[in-house]
């Protein structure tokens, strides 16, 4: 575990703290103590899991939880999972369920989506954009403490 530690430097920190926050941090992976931590025996419940009202509300639904949890979902998985619930199983999906997507399509994980044709202004590129991210390593090995397979 990894932490980090600021001091606001403000005529109202408290106030300071939610923009400061939102520069700063992951709201996924990482959580704000405006008081400290007092201790590492502290335990906050977990956020109990609800539906989300696809069903009724659509992709309005998909897109305030993403916005509210930070789970960075753009147009294309908003409409997806919209068509996989609302359309296919016909139920609303789980905050859960919402978690794991998110996640398992997170841009780390989008190696397809890398390795797809890059096209800028209409026009086909030579390379993939993984291809670019490797050229260093295949240009120079020796001098790369991290290489992309």
């Amino acid at each position: 575990e990894k932490s980090r530690r600021y001091q606001l430097k403000s005529n109202n920190p408290q106030a300071s703290l939610p923009q400061f926050s939102q520069v700063v941090h992951d709201r996924m992976t990482e959580c704000v103590y405006p008081s400290g931590i007092k201790t590492f025996e502290e335990h906050a419940e977990p956020e109990p899991w609800t539906r989300v009202p696809v069903m009724a509300q659509g992709a309005k639904a998909l897109e305030e939880l993403s916005k509210e949890k930070g789970l960075g979902y753009d147009e294309q998985d908003i409409a997806y999972y919209l068509r996989v619930f609302k359309d296919e199983l016909k139920r609303d999906p789980t905050t859960v369920e919402c978690f794991d997507l998110a996640q398992g399509n997170s841009e780390h994980s989008r190696h397809w989506f890398f390795s797809g044709k890059c096209v800028i202004d209409g026009e086909e590129m030579p390379k993939t954009l993984f291809q670019w991210v490797k050229r260093p390593l295949q240009e120079r090995p020796t001098n790369s403490t991290i290489g992309f397979h």
